[in-house]
């Protein structure tokens, strides 16, 4: 199945107007396959594909949970509350920012 999905990428990355580039598509595919390798070996560290999924998006409880520091996505941080927050590559205008 991961071979049909890769062939069908490569493919589609290989296109050039209507023509497929061979050597572009090979480049393509060789690319997707150590992509998938690596998350092959992330994955192997976690008891569930739902907590590496968890993680990879930064909303697991197992990362939320502690005292020290914790990293959380912006959205998975709604409703709780921090004595300190800092976030990381803010910009005036890229965030609104509400004073109560």
């Amino acid at each position: 199945m991961f071979n049909k999905i890769a062939d069908t990428l490569a493919t589609m990355r290989a296109t050039q107007d209507v023509t497929v580039n061979e050597e572009l598509k090979k480049e393509a595919r060789s690319r997707i396959f150590r992509k998938g390798h690596l998350l092959k070996d992330l994955v192997d560290g976690y008891s569930s594909s739902k907590k590496f999924l968890n993680a990879l998006t930064l909303e697991s409880s197992e990362i939320s949970k502690g005292e020290d520091i914790n990293l959380l996505s912006i959205h998975a941080s709604k409703g709780l509350e921090f004595k300190e927050v800092y976030v990381i590559d803010l910009m005036d205008g890229r965030f609104q920012i509400v004073n109560l």
